[in-house]
């Protein structure tokens, strides 16, 4: 049994070892809003970041409308770092930020919008939680929103009531859009960024396909 205990372990080490990858993250300011594009094999901040976490980085908490820093005494106040996620980060444009990941997903994702919980929904700060674009506006859009019940395209949801029209990203100089009927600056989520999206009901989930 010990020997068969030990084959299955060397096997699955294996395993994982073959569909590993390095991940990697630019950043392209003094503050980049960015997003893991991979998932990380340790998904904790200092084993994604680096030193480069402590009193840094910061994450957007939807619940309560307000910032939490990275703190190296209190890691868990923080948590895991996740794919969906938007987190922002003091750096050096230039820096490349590089972590033990999985290969890029051919599944679809779910990022949660919790909201405010009072109904009214709010602010969060997702990311794209895949290694290559992924259009989101205009025509042949990759992302379905729903409550749980029903599903509807970004178009949809706005003319619901349920989210806002723009998606806003932080380019190092100042803020552009995407905006679902395809007019904004951008159209596609880009791997290792983050951005802005207002809800304006809670308990949303945002379905994103990988092309």
């Amino acid at each position: 049994m010990r020997t068969l205990g030990l084959v299955i372990a060397m096997m699955f080490v294996l395993s994982v070892s073959c569909f590993a990858t390095t991940a990697t993250i630019d950043l392209y300011a003094t503050v980049s809003f960015i997003s893991l594009p991979n998932i990380a094999n340790d998904p904790s901040p200092k084993a994604v970041f680096g030193a480069a976490a402590d009193y840094e980085l910061m994450k957007w908490s939807p619940e309560t409308q307000s910032f939490i820093v990275y703190d190296p005494d209190k890691p868990g106040d923080f948590g895991n770092c996740m794919i969906g996620e938007g987190y922002i980060i003091r750096g050096t444009a230039g820096t490349v930020i590089s972590y033990n990941a999985t290969p890029d997903s051919a599944m679809d994702m779910f990022i949660s919008l919790p909201g405010y919980g009072r109904g009214i929904g709010g602010r969060h700060l997702i990311g794209c939680p895949f290694a290559h674009p992924i259009k989101v506006s205009g025509t042949s859009s990759n992302i379905i929103f729903t409550n749980g019940c029903y599903q509807k395209t970004w178009a949809e949801a706005v003319a619901a009531g349920w989210v806002g029209p723009a998606m806003t990203f932080f380019t190092g100089a100042g803020y552009d859009e995407i905006r679902c009927d395809g007019s904004g600056e951008a159209t596609q989520l880009q791997p290792g960024k983050a951005y802005w999206i207002e809800t304006h009901v809670d308990s949303l989930a945002m379905l994103i396909q990988p092309n």
